[in-house]
């Protein structure tokens, strides 16, 4: 399955970067993931990385309201 270049191009012209950022992903002793990021007292965690990553943005999101 191919992707179209002018295709993957106007999807990108879509999009607007504001910031980057970088969430550390770490598997536990016990197999569970922890997802952490420097200078947040924030911890997410989770079955899998992309559970912890998802648990860690809604508490980060909750600690923001």
């Amino acid at each position: 399955m191919g992707t179209s270049i002018d295709a993957a191009a106007t999807t990108a012209e879509r999009r607007q970067v504001r910031g980057r950022t970088t969430i550390a992903l770490e598997m536990a002793r016990d197999g569970g993931w922890r997802a952490t990021q420097d200078g947040v007292d924030v911890v997410g965690r989770g079955e899998t990385a992309a559970l912890a990553a998802a648990d860690y943005c809604r508490r980060v999101e909750e600690a923001d309201e």
